[in-house]
């Protein structure tokens, strides 16, 4: 399915473990509770799309496109999120343990009660990200920047605007 357009298309509580959606365009598409286990979505498009509870552990989404994506609840642990572009997406709740979001760049994207417990944060550029009551224990922050980021204690950096 690499390169399939899949936009608007109903796949919630599907399982798609290891399915190749390389460069697959996921716009609007509804893949909420879908098992996507070690799948792979390199270069894909998952802008509006509602990911919320899915199973997403282990998989690939290197330089996808995230615009107003909802990850909310989802399990991300072990994903690859690296060089993630992201404006005004929800991880609220999601499970980002040991997660891969180096290089990521997250505009006012929600990520209040997430995991990021060992996550790869290193070189990301956060602006604008609501981080409330996130769980950042061992996260790797080397040359992360915050731009009026709310920090999981509910203050505000705005070391690296």
């Amino acid at each position: 399915m690499a390169g399939a357009n899949l936009s608007f298309a109903d796949l919630s509580g599907a399982d798609m473990t290891r399915a190749n959606l390389t460069r697959a365009d996921l716009t609007y598409t509804d893949l909420s509770r879908a098992n996507l286990s070690k799948v792979d979505m390199t270069e894909a498009d998952v802008s509006r799309t509602n990911l919320g509870l899915a199973n997403l552990t282990s998989a690939n989404l290197a330089r996808v496109m995230a615009h107003e994506a909802d990850f909310s609840g989802a399990d991300l642990s072990r994903a690859s999120l690296f060089l993630l572009y992201d404006s005004g997406s929800r991880f609220a709740g999601a499970n980002l343990k040991r997660a891969n979001l180096y290089g990521a760049s997250l505009f006012d994207t929600d990520l209040s009660g997430a995991d990021l417990t060992g996550a790869d944060l290193g070189y990301a550029y956060l602006k604008g990200v609501d981080l409330t009551g996130a769980t950042m224990t061992g996260a790797i922050l080397t040359y992360t920047q915050f731009c009026n980021t709310i920090m999981p204690d509910g203050s505000v950096s705005n070391a690296n605007c």
